[in-house]
């Protein structure tokens, strides 16, 4: 049965070179605030199908399923991507283009576009075709208009939270009955009086809600008891039909789809923020990290990006690509920059790392041969990945990359920075015949394999290099065994000792006591007193190794169960390693598994601990103390898979673990924070008995979906916190970050829920990105949730008035629910006055980040009601 693909044709004109002379900013007339949507300038880096550039193309906007691409002359083009459903077959491309005519031919004024309301933001794109310096700087607007498109009538594209939505303002002097549009490039199109359906292939699009107001000779909204209808003209071209209005007034024609408003999170609790996130469409965001002298947020993620089809219709020989992106935002959400990374095939980032001079480090593979910054051919063919390491300023303008791999397929997976400004990589690659690593050994001891201990053309074997950031490696080593090892993680102690994570297929008699390279081409067991000391355990295990400062391998040992620990078809895989810094000696390790039962336990009997009874993918979170198994606990439930583990430490020891479950159930009607409360192989949740954020149960409604879930234990092992956290369909969280003076707990992900949405909350700043929907079938997320987990609600009942204040302490924000406005006083401890401004349920927050720590008042007062908070800054 084929399936019909319905997208909303909210998408159409826009703009080029701004004209200062002249604004085209109208009055909302219905209070429709600006969405996330904004349209960027062409300087180039827009490639068509034939991979030409596109010179018409002024300016396009792609966050949407569908895209827009604008042209001279009110002409513009909504394309769509139809993705195949394997790798190896073709996309598909659709386009329909709009253009206003008159008399029967192309609107023909010579007058240029109008861009207005730049976002701030600046992109760079450093893709092949993009020139040795890539394109630069450029800008992205909200509003484009294309003056007189007929006499006295302008053409304009704004946005709502919806989507785009189009403007006809005819100004004192124009005739609203010239409007004459022209649809080419559908199979069909059927008109009715309130909307218009295009048909293309199995796909159909929609324009629809056409509404009018006046704007009056004092800049004001006058509201109109009439709609405009759509009338047929026939061959795809449609008039707008209009009622009477005041002809001294500007009439203002609205076409798009409603406005939906989203609403936040009924209860935040601790999540200060709270937004989706997309620069193209089916974005993800797989890093973040924040700059320690700023606050100022960047994020690595990946994002598929569209070129303009050159002919109308369907086109089925077109293949989309994955570009790495890069996104910088300053501390309040307010963007910054963006840059794109790619070459001319698919490319993956991998790991983001920001070093001691506010440098933005980005590790990965890609497939295509050539990629900014360069210096050298890549190792393999564009049939294999290679690693690479792109260095960019903190504006993310790119200072250089390098390759890094064999004549095979090589893969970062993991990259970090110790405090000398070292970038250590960790991953996996194969090699045919001489195609080797490049190789460099440090000596004194330090591990050093010189090839792979894998078959030639086989499997594939781990490897580990440092570098500084010149780019110079001071040792690059391949570290594996003679079945496929693969490093998946690493994390880096104050003193430069390395920790990393394999996972091994390492038979469980294959092992060699030794510290350094095995002559049986094993993975070395390097024992040390006092460390837990397992040889292999399964046929399919995890294996973890320690390095020192100089490269060598100082401990290892093999965790797992007699079974291979896999991961079930259609499960999460995946795992993580994060070291304490403020206690070094203190190191946890998760990994996702399909047999729990079985796998590397303590001998703890004190904190929270679950090991389950049935087999199903749980993540094992493991503890270790100067080495030796401290603390385990089982993640998961009984009916369905649990994994894609990301930890983080905060600066109060406590741990906290992010990932992806499939569990629906909870341990039974009750929120438990101990095990004993527990029923065997049910999903745990925690909210601790305080103002945490918690959802207590999926929201998940389509066929074999995920949430994504957050759980913190403290350093005693108790859990502390546990929820579930998402939307209508599949959301997952990838990874999690810590800013200590900001005592927040960053977190990023990518979601699927675009029809009930995640939990969402929006600052209280000017210009921070807030966006509360996707409007395509998938795109990144991104949260934070004040990291302190006894967080505690001043609450106020009395004279008929009741509100509440959190979080106590609090970090940067104090949040106040009440009804109505109050005024408010921001007091020290002895009554003098800090700060005064207004409350309400829109303005909803105090910013107390500024303040040193200490305890404070918060006075407020409303009608003749006055309430005082007392509460903490941390």
């Amino acid at each position: 049965m084929n399936t019909k693909y319905i997208i909303s044709f909210i998408s159409l004109f826009l703009a080029f070179q701004v004209q200062a002379q002249t604004s085209y900013i109208i009055l909302d007339g219905y209070g429709e605030d600006a969405s996330y949507l904004s349209f960027k300038e062409n300087r180039g880096q827009v490639q068509n199908d034939s991979l030409d550039s596109v010179p018409e193309i002024k300016f396009y906007c792609t966050q949407m399923e569908s895209n827009i691409w604008i042209q001279e002359e009110g002409l513009v083009s909504w394309t769509a991507l139809k993705e195949a459903v394997e790798d190896t077959l073709p996309d598909t491309l659709y386009r329909i283009d709009m253009q206003p005519y008159m008399e029967a031919s192309p609107i023909n004024t010579g007058e240029s576009i109008v861009a207005e309301e730049p976002t701030g933001a600046l992109g760079h794109y450093y893709l092949p075709h993009c020139g040795t310096n890539g394109i630069e700087d450029v800008e992205q607007y909200q509003r484009i208009t294309w003056p007189n498109i007929y006499p006295d009538i302008h053409q304009q594209v704004y946005s709502n939270n919806t989507g785009f939505k189009y403007y006809y303002i005819v100004e004192p002097g124009g005739d609203p009955d010239d409007i004459n549009i022209q649809f080419t490039g559908q199979d069909q199109m059927t008109v009715s009086p309130t909307k218009l359906d295009f048909y293309i292939d199995q796909m159909m699009m929609t324009l629809d809600n056409a509404l009018a107001y006046e704007i009056d000779g004092s800049n004001q909204v006058v509201a109109l008891s009439w709609a405009p209808t759509f009338v047929d003209e026939g061959n795809g071209s449609i008039t707008i039909s209009t009622g009477t209005y005041n002809t001294s007034n500007t009439l203002v024609i609205q076409l798009g789809a409603p406005n939906v408003t989203t609403s936040g999170a009924t209860n935040p609790g601790s999540m200060e923020y709270s937004s989706y996130l997309t620069a193209d469409k089916r974005d993800e965001v797989k890093e973040i990290e924040t700059r320690s002298s700023n606050g100022h947020i960047y994020m690595l993620g990946e994002t598929t990006s569209d070129n303009f089809p050159v002919l109308k219709g369907k086109k089925a020989t077109y293949k989309n690509k994955n570009d790495v992106i890069l996104f910088h935002f300053d501390e309040d959400m307010r963007p910054e920059e963006y840059a794109y990374l790619g070459t001319q095939k698919k490319d993956v980032g991998s790991a983001l790392v920001i070093d001691n001079f506010g440098n933005v480090h980005v590790a990965g593979h890609a497939l295509g041969p050539t990629i900014q910054g360069v210096s050298g051919s890549k190792p393999s063919s564009s049939m294999y990945y290679s690693g690479y390491i792109s260095t960019f300023g903190f504006d993310l303008k790119i200072l250089g990359s390098q390759w890094y791999g064999t004549n095979l397929g090589t893969y970062i997976t993991d990259m970090e920075i110790d405090n000398s400004n070292r970038l250590v990589i960790v991953g996996y690659a194969q090699r045919q015949g001489t195609g080797n690593l490049l190789l460099t050994n440090l000596g004194s001891g330090a591990y050093y394999q010189s090839n792979p201990h894998t078959t030639i053309n086989g499997g594939v074997d781990g490897f580990i290099a440092r570098m500084n950031l010149s780019g110079t490696f001071d040792h690059s080593t391949w570290f594996g065994g003679d079945q496929n090892d693969q490093f998946l993680a690493l994390d880096i102690d104050n003193s430069g000792t390395i920790y990393a994570l394999m996972k091994t297929e390492q038979s469980a008699n294959a092992s060699q006591s030794t510290c350094g390279v095995t002559s049986n081409n094993t993975l070395p067991h390097c024992t040390a007193t006092g460390k837990h000391p397992d040889g292999p355990v399964g046929s399919d295990d995890y294996y973890l190794a320690e390095f020192n400062s100089g490269m060598q391998l100082k401990w290892s040992t093999w965790l797992g169960s007699p079974e291979a620990d896999k991961t079930s078809t259609g499960g999460f895989a995946g795992a993580d390693i994060k070291v304490d810094n403020n206690q070094p000696s203190v190191l946890y390790v998760a990994m996702a598994t399909e047999k729990p039962k079985n796998f590397t336990k303590s001998a703890a009997t004190g904190g929270f601990i679950l090991n389950p009874t049935t087999q199903m993918d749980h993540v094992m979170l493991l503890k270790f103390v100067n080495g030796a198994l401290n603390w385990h606990t089982a993640l998961g439930c009984s009916g369905a898979p649990t994994g894609n583990p990301s930890l983080e430490m905060d600066d109060k020891e406590n741990v906290f673990l992010t990932g992806a479950t499939r569990c629906t159930i909870p341990a039974p009607s009750g929120i438990y924070c101990q095990t004993t409360q527990f029923v065997p192989n049910k999903f745990p949740l925690c909210d601790n008995g305080s103002q945490l954020f918690f959802q207590n149960s999926t929201s998940s409604n389509t066929l074999n979906p995920s949430d994504a879930f957050y759980m913190a234990f403290d350093k005693n092992n108790n859990m502390k916190w546990s929820t579930w956290f998402g939307g209508g369909n599949s959301d997952e969280s990838n990874a999690l970050h810590f800013n200590a003076s900001q005592k927040r707990m960053y977190s990023v992900g990518s979601s699927k829920s675009n029809i009930t949405q995640i939990p969402l909350r929006k600052l209280n700043v000017a210009g921070s990105h807030y966006q509360g929907n996707i409007s395509g079938t998938s795109g990144a997320m991104v949260n934070w949730f004040n990291s302190n987990l006894n967080l505690f609600v001043e609450k106020i009942e009395s004279n008929d008035w009741n509100l509440k204040a959190y979080p106590n302490p609090a970090s940067s924000w104090l949040h106040v629910d009440l009804k109505g406005e109050a005024t408010y006083q921001l007091l020290d401890i002895s009554g003098m006055e800090l700060q005064s401004g207004k409350i309400s349920q829109e303005v909803n927050a105090v910013s107390v980040g500024w303040l040193s720590t200490g305890t404070y008042l918060l006075r407020l007062q409303q009608e003749g009601k006055v309430a005082t908070v007392k509460f903490v800054k941390d």
